[in-house]
């Protein structure tokens, strides 16, 4: 998640969002799945993996998302 935060940050400009409400909020969409497994890069706490649900967001893809 941290990577998809840095990406929107990236497009939509710094201090879009912070990081607690976007994950909440990409989360509450239902379009990932947790993989069970964690990441091994970097330092601190190991981040959660998640797998995008193609069909997940297709009920959803025409609906807004806003993160801002």
């Amino acid at each position: 998640l941290g990577e998809v935060y840095q990406l929107y940050g990236t497009v939509l400009g710094e201090g879009f969002s912070d990081y607690s409400n976007f994950r909440a909020r990409l989360l509450k969409l239902g379009i990932l799945r947790d993989t069970g497994q964690k990441s091994t890069q970097g330092t601190g706490r190991p981040a959660t993996l998640y797998r995008f649900d193609a069909a997940a967001f297709e009920k959803i893809r025409h609906k807004p998302m806003v993160f801002v």
